[in-house]
């Protein structure tokens, strides 16, 4: 599967998304007022985009955020053992344009749906 590369930035003065071109956000990949964040190519069960950054819930309940590393975009959730923190990964699948999940905020929002206030 060939996907779409777009991206979106966190405004992190005003609190707000920027949307630029694909070669306006080379410009702004230094500046450390906006945080960009790459789209997966995917999108949730009701056609909402994901994007890194945004948290997902799936089915059973279970919430999840997306991230990057370094072979493609993967399902975070993180589990609290003995006051521990520890985040699991899954990779999503890169076949498919196809979530059955839905994106429920992100972590520039909703921080404390991962409690990351």
């Amino acid at each position: 599967m060939n996907r779409e590369i777009k991206f979106r930035a966190w405004d992190k003065i005003n609190k707000a998304w920027c949307f630029y071109t694909n070669a306006d956000c080379m410009n702004h990949l230094n500046d450390e007022k906006v945080q960009i964040v790459e789209f997966t190519g995917l999108k949730d069960k009701n056609g909402k985009e994901i994007f890194e950054g945004d948290f997902v819930q799936i089915k059973d309940g279970r919430i999840y955020e997306i991230s990057w590393n370094k072979c493609g975009f993967y399902l975070k959730t993180k589990k609290i053992i003995n006051d521990e923190v520890y985040y699991n990964t899954m990779f999503t699948n890169k076949n498919s344009n196809k979530f059955y999940g839905v994106v429920i905020g992100n972590i520039f929002e909703n921080p404390v749906i991962f409690n990351y206030t």
